[in-house]
């Protein structure tokens, strides 16, 4: 709660009132807390050594620009949708099923998740696993709609059925491009048109050096 709401104790701390901080500000600050919600990272932070607390600094800031300019975009992208309702979308918005999802692992868990996967990979020691995964309706529906835009695997769709597709295709090049311009590395592990709409869209290995085989083909 902010202290401004509390009468007399907004006064305790002398320091508040050259407090510059804007409304603005503020809000940006709560708005970032609330996206990196999507972000799930399955280890202590306290644990980390020098360079991987380092690495995972870089690592936020790319998620939070990803997510950051994704909220907009299908902010914007969910008005133009005239198959969504207003009560649809707001229903969509509330739930987060507009926005992806990252969940962040260290080597030992990495190990783990991708036998369960099926994909036979490991990561380097000072490595992160970075999983991302599309909203869910996206993720099982990006081949309905936007057929006439870039890829081959989109289909035509009925002028009632939600063009999931369209979205994706207008969305997506925003992960491709924080990656492939972020100050580190994302080595893509899972191959290109192997998916799972449950667990995963993209894994990749995240580092501060290229990997042996880096590639940066999506």
């Amino acid at each position: 709660m902010n202290r401004r709401q509390n009468g007399h104790d907004s006064f305790k701390n002398p320091n508040d009132i050259h407090d510059s901080t804007t409304k603005e500000e503020i809000e940006r600050e709560v708005d970032q807390e609330v996206l990196m919600k999507q972000a799930t990272f399955e280890f202590d932070v306290e644990d980390l050594d020098a360079n991987k607390a380092r690495l995972l600094e870089s690592l936020e800031a790319d998620i939070l620009r990803i997510l950051e300019e994704w909220n907009v975009a299908v902010g914007d992208l969910l008005e133009r949708e005239s198959r969504i309702s207003p009560r649809m979308r707001d229903f969509i918005e509330k739930s987060n099923l507009d926005l992806p999802t990252f969940t962040v692992q260290l080597k030992e868990r990495s190990d783990e998740f991708l036998k369960e996967v099926s994909i036979d990979a490991e990561i380097d020691d000072g490595s992160f696993l970075v999983t991302f995964n599309l909203p869910k309706p996206m993720g099982q529906f990006w081949w309905k709609g936007g057929a006439h835009e870039w890829g081959q695997a989109a289909k035509d769709v009925r002028e009632m059925v939600i063009e999931w597709g369209r979205m994706y295709r207008r969305l997506i090049p925003i992960v491709w491009s924080a990656t492939d311009n972020a100050d580190v590395y994302y080595q893509r592990i899972n191959p290109i048109g192997m998916h799972d709409p449950k667990k995963y869209y993209y894994i990749w290995e995240m580092s501060d050096e290229p990997a042996d085989s880096y590639d940066a083909d999506w």
